[in-house]
């Protein structure tokens, strides 16, 4: 009997020993995807840098970003991440992560065709797509996973994973705008300001919806006493912005150099009359909650011109 009970008991701890190696084992969703996200996040780099970098001439960028081969490399990353077995409860977070690979597949493939119709303007509106794909994806990440699996230009928008209430609710709303608002003023500054005016024509009737969404949204969510002033304040943003956008209704054929220098000069005017508001609202929320983070999260937009962003 006390032969048969010490094996048992071996038995017990060896079985205990297995289990703990076996959650040891245990990957998180954005370990799984580790290798794909990096090839991803490569892929998009090299996308950035040849888009920033001068060239002599559209031949010279047209071959750079052939040579990417980027519709192969998202087919196949889309394949890899298809065949990922996620850990529990994460298999939401692996369709959206899928869903973000197809958009980057769609894209380059657009991408390709505005390269062979030697459009320079449709391959503004592609790098935007690229852009708006990423942040996306950031706005939506737990911040657990977020910084791994987003490529770097977009992790600005990875949420904090610490806010609460109707500063959370805020956060996630205006990460959802900038994701879908800015990157039209992204765009490289070496496509020059005719096509850069051009992309802003051709986006300003979805430029408009994102604004109004939004602003509908916003309107959905309870301030609470704390925030109500503040809350109004970005409310009365988003009309301003469509009006001052509105303002230069142009051809998207525009050959106009100066209409990208008076759309953004026009919503900055906007950013800095709301940004001025919102600072005096700062104070008094932080001195009535001392552990508020609303400077932070309205400072995403509002704390600096769309160009000094569109740079980064």
């Amino acid at each position: 009997m006390r032969r048969l009970t010490s094996i048992a008991a071996l038995a017990a701890v060896i079985a205990g020993g297995c289990t703990s190696a076996n959650e040891a084992e245990t990957l998180s969703l954005a370990e799984e995807l580790a290798a794909i996200a990096a090839d991803a996040n490569e892929a998009v780099a090299a996308l950035e840098h040849f888009l920033a970098q001068p060239y002599d001439n559209r031949a010279q960028l047209y071959t750079r970003l052939v040579d990417l081969r980027l519709p192969t490399t998202f087919a196949i990353l889309i394949d890899k991440a298809q065949r990922v077995v996620p850990p529990p409860g994460t298999e939401a977070e692996l369709d959206r992560y899928v869903v973000f690979l197809t958009d980057l597949l769609v894209t380059s493939q657009h991408l390709d065709g505005s390269i062979a119709a030697e459009d320079l303007t449709a391959i503004a509106i592609a790098a935007v797509q690229f852009d708006a794909a990423m942040g996306a994806l950031a706005a939506v990440l737990p911040a657990s996973s977020c910084p791994a699996l987003v490529p770097a230009s977009s992790r600005d928008l990875c949420s904090p994973g610490d806010l609460n209430g109707y500063e959370a609710r805020l956060g996630f709303e205006l990460r959802k705008f900038i994701a879908s608002f800015r990157p039209a003023f992204r765009v490289p500054d070496t496509f020059g300001d005719v096509v850069r005016g051009r992309v802003l024509a051709t986006l300003q009737g979805d430029a408009a919806l994102v604004l109004e969404n939004t602003a509908n949204r916003l309107g959905d969510l309870d301030p609470g006493t704390a925030y109500v002033r503040l809350h109004q304040i970005l409310l009365d943003y988003f009309p301003g912005a469509t009006a001052a956008w509105a303002e230069f209704d142009v051809d998207p054929d525009t050959d106009d150099p100066l209409i990208y220098r008076l759309i953004v000069d026009s919503l900055e005017a906007e950013r800095v009359t709301t940004q001025a508001l919102l600072e005096a609202e700062h104070e008094l929320i932080q001195s009535a909650l001392p552990g508020s983070q609303i400077v932070s999260i309205t400072d995403m937009w509002f704390a600096a011109p769309a160009e000094a962003r569109s740079e980064e």
